[in-house]
C-alpha cells in the first residue's frame, strides 16, 4: 500500500455556505484551495450575506510526519473545530 507521497495532491476542502448560522437550507458550495480569509461584513463568498452565516469546509487533512500541530480558530461569534469526526 503507497503511502501518501505517492498519492498526488487534492484540489482542496469543500465549502458549503449558508445564509444562516445554523447550516439550514441551500448551501453555495464550492472548492477551496485553503481557508484564510477576513470577511469583515461583507459576502464570504457570492450570494452568502455578510453577516449571520454559516461555513462547512469538509476534507482531508495530510500532514508530512507523526508530530504535534496547532490549529487556530478566530471568529467574533460562534466557532466549532473538529477534526476526525
Amino acid at each position: 500500500m503507497p503511502g501518501y507521497e505517492a498519492e498526488g495532491l487534492g484540489t482542496g476542502l469543500t465549502a458549503s455556505y449558508y445564509n444562516n448560522e445554523e447550516f439550514n437550507g441551500i448551501a453555495v458550495t464550492k472548492i477551496e484551495k485553503g481557508i484564510d480569509f477576513y470577511v469583515n461584513y461583507e459576502e464570504p463568498t457570492p450570494g452568502i450575506n455578510g453577516e449571520n452565516f454559516s461555513i462547512e469546509w469538509k476534507g482531508w487533512l495530510r500532514v508530512p510526519k507523526d508530530s504535534n500541530y496547532v490549529f487556530y480558530v478566530k471568529c467574533d461569534g460562534a466557532c466549532w473545530f473538529e477534526i476526525n469526526t
